[in-house]
């Protein structure tokens, strides 16, 4: 008897529907899975075999022919085990196909016939939603992580034994109520509060995050760049659901699933060791999965100790920087990653660190500084926007500095977002940082006197074009915040001041 049930196969971060079709006829017992299987998949007929004999089913001693259909696309992943079991008890008619038809089934087996949880649920539901099932079985831990999706009945089952009661209408589906959207706590535990003086490095860090600018500080052990790094997440805007769903998905492809709350509805924040090698950072393996490049993706993606990194490693971020994507092609699979994340650097001016400083003097020769520096990658540096200088904090700033909060520098940077969302509703483009070309003459209009002090500039620190647009936009944010139309000579004097850390990099 041939049956046919559904599930979906994963690419990148995304899913399609796979058929699952399950042909039973008479001749010598054998076990053949064909259109493009992976080793695991191959390998399901021992669990699937081993979980209905002791789910107290018959397994049958005929020619067993399993197609995943489309046959020209690769499949991965134990999620088939379900979906192929299930083709072969409808095949043996112990269960009923009739409500097969509309189901699609997710899911690896134990040898006893538990259903155990998988990886890259939530994408595999969401592409099973867009293709018209309207109802997914799913092992009960992954019942709450699918939840998330609106319009669809998710059934979260324990065993084959219960899915098959199911089925049979000994039983009613259990099906999971999601809604966990609006009961997420946004709270978060970090408050740029806590970070006494450094107020112009909240500046910097309030214009980088208002027009979506990479940052660098540069400064001496102690002055607290990695503290206000990590504060970085508790200012920007709220994720919108779309992303929630978006940034989820990543993190269920990677296995790395909010088993507590099913969703991730924080910013990611991600400060990978320099130790970190290419596949780590960028994504890959065998079945290709996310990096850490892409586990920040609407976050924050921090490198701490900017020239430990080795030259290659910062280099291979240069691309994916640009263009918020990343194509990852492993043994004939490619799947494509999106990578759009806040780029913020930190590092010493030296090996000593205090190269530059005016209390404590650096141990460093001239060449070792010059060594030490030049392990940035210059190409990797021109694409960051705003570089910083970081001195330390006095006892006097300690004790009576004013402290901004991040509640109160939240508010700056979503007002400058929604004005630029207003600006470019037209355009391809949603941040100031993301401006090129025509759209920088177009939207960056100054005043006579902002012209002049960037020709002044430009001509006297023998700018590139490269950094001469960088200053542009930086200004443009800069006015943003202000809520000016025209950028001002104070707003292009200030976006200047945010290329503070150039003295202290190019002189030797």
């Amino acid at each position: 008897m041939l049956s046919r049930v559904f599930t979906a196969s994963l690419t990148g971060i995304d899913a399609e529907l796979v058929a699952v079709e399950t042909d039973i006829c008479s001749g010598l017992p054998a076990f053949n899975t064909v259109g493009l299987p992976s080793a695991i998949i191959r390998e399901a007929k021992d669990r699937i075999r081993s979980a209905l004999i002791h789910s107290g089913f018959d397994f049958p001693m005929k020619r067993v022919v399993i197609n995943l259909s489309p046959a020209s696309e690769r499949k991965e992943g134990s999620h088939f085990d379900l979906p192929m079991a299930v083709g072969i008890l409808i095949s043996c008619e112990i269960v009923a196909e009739h409500d097969a038809v509309t189901t699609g089934f997710i899911g690896e087996l134990s040898l006893d016939g538990t259903l155990v949880s998988v990886s890259g649920v939530l994408p595999l539901v969401m592409g099973m939603k867009t293709a018209g099932i309207r109802r997914i079985v799913v092992p009960y831990e992954n019942g709450e992580e699918a939840a998330v999706v609106n319009d669809i009945a998710v059934c979260p089952i324990h065993s084959l034994t219960e899915l098959v009661e199911c089925m049979n209408g000994k039983r009613d589906y259990p099906v999971h109520n999601g809604a966990l959207y609006a009961k997420k706590n946004m709270c978060e535990t970090l408050d740029f509060a806590e970070v006494r003086g450094q107020e112009s490095v909240k500046r910097a860090v309030t214009v980088s995050a208002a027009g979506g600018h990479g940052l660098f500080m540069l400064g001496v052990p102690g002055a607290g760049k990695s503290m206000i790094a990590k504060r970085i997440p508790t200012v920007l805007p709220p994720l919108t659901y779309d992303e929630i769903l978006e940034v989820t998905k990543i993190y269920s492809v990677a296995g790395y699933p909010d088993e507590e709350k099913g969703l991730i509805t924080r910013r990611p924040f991600r400060s990978p060791h320099h130790s970190i090698t290419p596949t780590a950072l960028l994504g890959g393996g065998a079945i290709p999965k996310p990096g850490e490049i892409s586990l920040a993706h609407r976050g924050v993606l921090f490198l701490d100790e900017l020239p430990e990194f080795r030259r290659s490693i910062i280099d291979l971020l240069r691309q994916p920087a640009e263009s918020g994507e990343i194509m990852i092609e492993r043994n004939g699979n490619a799947a494509l990653f999106p990578c759009k994340f806040m780029l913020v650097a930190a590092g010493n001016p030296c090996k000593c660190g205090y190269y530059g400083d005016n209390e404590t003097a650096c141990r460093c020769t001239p060449g070792e500084v010059s060594r030490y520096q030049n392990r940035i990658s210059r190409p990797f540096l021109d694409r960051i926007d705003i570089r910083i200088a970081i001195g330390r904090v006095t006892s006097e700033e300690l004790r009576s500095a004013p402290v901004t909060s991040s509640a109160e520098m939240a508010e700056h940077i979503c007002t400058a977002r929604e004005i630029q969302q207003h600006r470019y509703r037209n355009e391809n483009v949603n941040l100031n940082a993301d401006l090129e070309g025509r759209l920088i003459a177009q939207y960056c209009r100054m005043s006579a006197q902002a012209e002049s002090l960037l020709a002044q500039a430009y001509e006297r620190n023998f700018l590139s074009v490269r950094i001469h647009e960088k200053i542009v936009k930086l200004a443009r944010t800069v006015a943003d915040l202000d809520g000016a139309d025209i950028i001002e000579e104070f707003h292009m004097a200030e976006a200047m001041s945010l290329r503070s850390a150039d003295d202290l990099i190019h002189e030797k």
